[in-house]
């Protein structure tokens, strides 16, 4: 009786064919990975804006003192400092701090206390305009200024362009959200 030998393993067409399969993959998919990872890098940022002003709003109310919180890169890179208006033993200058390195370059921020410019979220800020950017919270938590502003984080490589804003009350409140989108479509909306 002839016994029947099983292959085990794949020919060389098979494996041709399975990279060619990949190869096809990856072609296709690159540019959206690539878009993804830059979206998330915007992500980052505003988010990482978004943490210094309620860390700076919140040791304002903590110290009961003037708290600065400053974007300090006048080219829009992502840098920000929080520290007391008035430094003391017990109230330092910095506080916390987040340069560029910890963000990444490609996030570019740009911000405003102008208005007409806070609320007009089709209008996309200049990235570096504005700064150096410097908010004060006072003993309660609100804003010093009292006409609130807004900080745009994009990436001016994104085609077409991606952004996220962080809005500043009036009253001290801080909120990240998405202009593309009506706050009445989605709750991550602006307008």
């Amino acid at each position: 009786m002839l016994k029947s030998h099983i292959a085990h393993g794949l020919t060389l067409v098979e494996m041709l064919v399975g990279l060619i399969v990949m190869s096809c993959l990856l072609l296709v998919g690159t540019p959206s990975f690539t878009r993804w990872i830059q979206e998330m890098q915007i992500r980052a940022a505003a988010e990482s804006v978004q943490t210094g002003l309620q860390l700076a709003r919140g040791e304002a109310v903590r110290r009961n003192r003037a708290v600065l919180f400053t974007l300090k890169n006048a080219n829009g890179l992502v840098e920000w400092v929080v520290g007391c208006k008035t430094a003391t033993a017990a109230c330092p200058a910095t506080i916390a701090a987040r340069g560029s390195d910890d963000l990444g370059r490609n996030a570019r921020v740009a911000a405003t206390t102008d208005a007409t410019n806070a609320v007009n979220f089709s209008v996309e800020l200049t990235p570096g305009s504005g700064l150096p950017f410097e908010v004060e919270f006072n003993g309660l938590g609100n804003l010093v200024s009292g006409s609130g502003g807004r900080i745009d984080v994009s990436n001016a490589a994104l085609a077409p362009s991606s952004r996220l804003t962080v809005i500043l009350g009036a009253s001290g409140l801080i909120r990240l959200c998405d202009p593309t989108v009506s706050r009445s479509v989605k709750v991550t909306g602006c307008g």
